[in-house]
C-alpha cells in the first residue's frame, strides 16, 4: 500500500528518480526495492536512524520503519 501511495504522489509532483538510464518514472516495484534495501542497511542501526533515498527518507522505528515523501518547496 505504501509503494502505491509514494508512486501516486510522485506521478503527481512529476517527480522522477535519476538513473543510469536517465531520469525514469518511479513504479511500485522500484519503491518496493528501495525500502527494502532501506529495511536492511538499517537493520543494526539505532531507531530514529534515518536514510534519504530518491526523495524518501525512510526512519527507523522500534517496530518497522516510518516513511517521509518529499512533496518540494513551499514559499
Amino acid at each position: 500500500m505504501i509503494e502505491m501511495m509514494v508512486t501516486d504522489t510522485f506521478d503527481k509532483i512529476g517527480h522522477r528518480w535519476n538513473t543510469d538510464q536517465g531520469l525514469v518514472r518511479v513504479d511500485d516495484d522500484d519503491v518496493t526495492r528501495v525500502l527494502d534495501h532501506a529495511a536492511k542497511v538499517l537493520y543494526n542501526e539505532p531507531v530514529g536512524t534515518r536514510l534519504s533515498i530518491g526523495g524518501l527518507i525512510i526512519e527507523k522505528r522500534a517496530t518497522g520503519h516510518d516513511i517521509y515523501v518529499y512533496l518540494g518547496n513551499y514559499q
